[in-house]
């Protein structure tokens, strides 16, 4: 179960990878990659098709990210999330966040069952800073009761 303990704790992460980055303004892949930017996230753009994004180095796959990646959002079909998944297991990294559209029930136990802190069918942009339509959306939600809590500790 996704909680706002979990969504902050992988907010609270300043070195992250989007994996399936987009050098198309309009496609989810470079809208993430431009809100974190914005927000002063260290981002990591991969996708193997580009070489920068925005003037920022992109990476070709998972294997070549900077050792300091802390968390990952993916960002591409369903069909590679469980590959991206188990690739990040082995990497160590603990944080992954699978914007809506992308999760898989696989992908969500494997992340399960290795105890990362898995955000599934939430999308990341209405819970890190949302501006525009993602404020909007949120506040409906919040007003529907349809936002996760904070657990106490």
């Amino acid at each position: 179960m996704v909680t706002m303990n979990s969504i902050q704790d992988f907010l609270s992460k300043k070195n992250i990878a989007v994996i399936g980055a987009s050098r198309n303004a309009k496609k989810t892949g470079y809208m993430v990659f431009n809100h974190l930017r914005s927000l002063n996230y260290n981002v990591y753009p991969v996708n193997p098709n580009a070489t920068e994004i925005d003037g920022v180095k992109c990476f070709p796959d998972f294997a070549s990210l900077p050792e300091d990646t802390e968390a990952i959002i993916i960002l591409v079909r369903r069909s590679l999330t469980e590959d991206v998944v188990k690739a990040a297991i082995a990497r160590g990294i603990r944080h992954i966040w699978m914007q809506l559209e992308t999760e898989t029930p696989e992908a969500i136990e494997l992340c399960k069952n290795a105890s990362i802190n898995v955000i599934y069918k939430k999308c990341i942009m209405m819970f890190s800073q949302p501006k525009g339509i993602h404020k909007f959306h949120h506040n409906v939600m919040k007003f529907f009761g349809k936002i996760p809590k904070l657990t106490p500790a």
